[in-house]
């Protein structure tokens, strides 16, 4: 990692913790507007804003850190709160009309997650997931539309189906996690929907209304298993690991550690939770008593996974932008290599982590590339 990377991490422990960060860090000449790009690459540029904010507080001079800076700090940490406070009538709306008509909705992720930090209005939430199952999500859908509000952006998704609801998006879930035809897959999936239909769920108040959110045990494993789908097939930043990180810290105790352990070897997963464990713990600052089954093992591929994600940003979108404008320019061949590279640096030290969950991702990966320049496909 660069120097402004390893400040722009430290910035984020602090906010994520609540504590001071060190001034000593910052008594040289600091590149703020990188470090802020760097913060809103990896989806956290409100939380480290408001941990820059708190240095001045600390008394860290002018000369040091401009009142330009400060003032785009208050701009940014205001823009994320108030995205992420319109999406919370939203979420109210939607869950009463279907409420209304005998549908419970399980919010997965997003304000879910958000509510496991200590300021919750920091962690940006865009969109709202909210998981049905099969037998009532396409019931949803047709009632939905008898609503002015409601526009189909639905596009055959076996997963999920999109909709836009006040402007912001919805996805009503028919399951969980994606569909693979494997054996380890298969098992994920019939645990997430004997989970969310146990009774095990939990309710959370979210704006003017209790909203249903999975157990501790779901979120455990959901969320890390989301961000790892995420890593393997296009990358991932920062942000989705804060959202792992925090969830451990705050269900942590709430978790047998032997049925945790059980389930994960027979997904597959526990290679990944382990390697992800060590991000958490090294780099974002979880005290190790709070991830279970952590691990030395794994140390030198956690770091390399957390350099990773500092290199490939939120969900890996912009550097895949940039690396394909890049490779264009310079002709086929080389925009083939480069993208490559570019999936096949995720697959394999995601395949160090757990070969057993990495490759069916990989064969269909390779399936579909051969398709691509030598098949019909």
């Amino acid at each position: 990692m660069t120097s402004n990377e390893k400040l722009t991490l430290h910035l984020l422990r602090s906010a994520l913790w609540n504590t001071d960060a060190d001034l000593s860090l910052f008594k040289k000449g600091v590149d703020w507007g990188d470090i802020l790009r760097i913060a809103e690459k990896q989806g956290t540029i409100s939380l480290v804003a408001s941990a820059i904010r708190r240095l001045e507080d600390l008394g860290l001079g002018e000369d040091i850190l401009p009142n330009e800076i400060i003032n785009k700090c208050v701009t940014l940490q205001f823009s994320v709160i108030r995205v992420t406070n319109s999406v919370i009538p939203t979420l109210n709306s939607v869950v009463n009309v279907l409420k209304e008509k005998g549908i419970e909705p399980i919010l997965l992720k997003g304000q879910a997650v958000a509510a496991y930090y200590f300021k919750p209005e920091f962690r940006y939430c865009g969109d709202i997931d909210l998981y049905l199952g099969k037998d009532y999500a396409d019931k949803a859908f047709a009632m939905l539309k008898e609503y002015n509000q409601f526009e189909d952006d639905s596009n055959g998704n076996e997963k999920h189906g999109n909709m836009r609801w006040q402007g912001i998006e919805v996805e009503l879930h028919r399951t969980a996690i994606d569909l693979v035809d494997t054996k380890d897959n298969k098992a994920l999936y019939e645990w997430t929907e004997k989970e969310l239909n146990s009774g095990h769920n939990r309710l959370l108040r979210i704006g003017e209304i209790d909203v249903t959110i999975p157990s501790e045990l779901f979120d455990a494993i959901f969320v890390m298993q989301h961000l790892w789908w995420h890593f393997v097939k296009g990358g991932t930043g920062i942000r989705q690991f804060c959202d792992w990180t925090m969830c451990l810290y705050q269900v942590a105790d709430c978790l047998d550690k032997e049925e945790l352990k059980s389930l994960l070897q027979r997904f597959g997963l526990l290679g990944v939770w382990r390697a992800f464990g060590h991000v958490a713990v090294d780099q974002l600052g979880l005290p190790r008593e709070k991830c279970p089954l952590y691990s030395n093992r794994k140390r030198f591929l956690g770091e390399k996974l957390a350099s990773i994600a500092m290199e490939y940003g939120n969900f890996g979108q912009e550097q895949y932008q940039h690396m394909v404008i890049d490779s264009v320019k310079k002709g086929v061949i080389v925009h083939k290599w480069m993208t490559a590279v570019y999936f096949n640096k995720l697959k394999f030290w995601c395949f160090l982590a757990s070969p057993r969950a990495t490759w069916p991702v990989i064969k269909d990966y390779y399936k579909d590339l051969f398709l691509r320049y030598f098949g019909k496909g």
